[in-house]
Formats: structure tokens, C-alpha cells, sequence
């Protein structure tokens, strides 16, 4: 920072990856480079476009089949294109890119969130409960023993929203992209001083919304729709 130079984070593939995919390391790789190869161009345009609509403020609603109902706001606040041209924070820079996110009012949130689970997650299940300014609760199906660990040894507040966000990468897998593919949506906890949030703690964690390809879902402001069963429609 000191000497203002860029640092690139690149999320390169690998074995353990693959095996998580239940794919050769070779697809996974194609894969990764798939989401590299992409029009940057419009990538800029539609995260602008989006930002354009966030960035008039009112509520956020959220909704998936698996029961996510979320309503949040972030007045005031910052969106971020993650477009690969300007940085998430001052000099870093990552790859995969493509993403629009925010840091929500940190009291805003109310509703549940049941993200997607992942290959090679030892946790499934997980519920998100968000209650304004409570501390969200978080509950899981399966060994949720080493989730609470993790919550519990932060420093902070790990219980708080931290972020809000929307897929942009059109070549995303959600395998292996995550957070990046193309009209999914996410929710993170706990650290969000780095998003322009005011919340503090060691944690930040992100849990995927929804299948993008086969489950319905609308993601409105003040009514209006802008994703809604895996495309954009702005």
C-alpha cells in the first residue's frame, strides 16, 4: 500500500478442486480459462447497468425456491464493479472476476437465506436468519459443529451482513466461480470496512443464492425486477 503497487489475486485451479467437482483436473482447468475468456467490455456495461438501478436505492428483495426470502437496503452506500478494471480496494486486483457488490446497512436485513451447497463442503444445510439488529442466526443440517467453531474463535462481530451481491461472468461455473457466475447472487458475514460497511471482525464468509440454471428466483428493487430465473432483465 505504502508503495501503491497492484497486487493480483489469482484463484487458480487445483487437484483438490477437481476432485471436489468430481471432474478431471484438466475440464476444471478448461473451465477456469472459460472464465477468463470473456467479453470484458460487456461485463463493464452490465455491472454499470446494474449499479445504475442499485444505486437508486429502496429495498432489496431477495427470493429463491430453497426459501430465501431477504429484504435489505444499502442507501448510501457504495457499489463496486468488479469488472477487472478498477480495484476492489486501492491496488488489489482479483481473477476471476465479475461481480457487483455492496456493503448493506448493517440493520437492514430481514428474512432467511438458504444458500447453495458446494462440492467438497463438509458443512450443508446452512440456514442464515436475519433479524435487523440482532445478530443474524446461523444454523446447518450437517456438522454444523465446525461452522459454529469458525463463528465462535472470530474476532468482531461475525453475525453482521457484510455484503450483498450479484453474478456477472457470463463463462462462470457456479462449481467453480461461486460467487462470480452469471445472475447468482450472494450474502456474506462478519468483515465489511473494506466494502465502505462499518462492521469489524476477522471473518468474512459468502454463501451462494440459489442454482442459477434451473431455479427460479427475482431479485427486485422496490418492486421492479432486475434478475429473475437466472437473466438479467434490465
Amino acid at each position: 500500500m505504502e508503495k501503491k503497487t497492484d497486487l493480483v489475486g489469482f484463484l487458480d485451479p487445483c487437484l483438490q478442486q477437481a476432485q471436489a467437482l468430481g471432474k478431471s483436473f484438466e475440464v476444471t482447468r478448461q473451465l477456469f480459462l472459460a472464465s477468463l475468456d470473456i467479453d470484458y467490455e460487456k461485463l463493464t456495461e452490465l455491472g454499470q447497468r446494474l449499479i445504475a438501478l442499485m444505486e437508486r436505492g429502496g429495498e432489496i428483495h431477495v427470493k429463491c425456491p430453497r426459501g430465501t426470502d431477504l429484504t435489505l437496503k444499502a442507501d448510501g452506500r457504495s457499489w463496486i464493479n468488479d469488472d477487472g478494471k478498477s480495484s476492489v480496494i486501492p491496488y488489489l486486483h482479483n481473477l476471476l472476476v465479475g461481480e457487483v457488490f455492496v456493503a448493506p446497512l448493517e440493520t437492514s436485513a430481514f428474512g432467511v437465506v438458504y444458500p447453495v451447497d458446494l462440492p467438497g463442503d463438509i458443512t450443508t444445510g446452512f440456514r442464515l436468519e436475519f433479524n435487523g439488529e440482532e445478530k443474524a442466526k446461523v444454523s446447518a443440517e450437517r456438522m454444523f459443529e465446525l461452522a459454529k467453531s469458525r463463528l465462535e474463535s472470530a474476532t468482531g462481530n461475525p453475525y453482521s451482513i457484510a455484503e450483498f451481491a450479484i453474478g456477472t461472468n457470463p463463462c462462470g461455473n457456479m462449481l467453480l466461480a461461486t460467487e462470480k457466475a452469471y445472475g447468482t447472487c450472494h450474502v456474506a458475514l462478519g468483515e465489511n470496512t473494506w466494502l465502505g460497511g462499518n462492521n469489524e471482525s476477522s471473518l468474512h464468509w459468502g454463501f451462494l443464492i440459489d442454482k442459477p440454471t434451473v431455479c427460479a428466483r427475482a431479485v427486485t428493487i422496490d418492486k421492479k425486477p432486475i434478475l429473475k430465473n437466472g437473466k438479467f432483465v434490465t
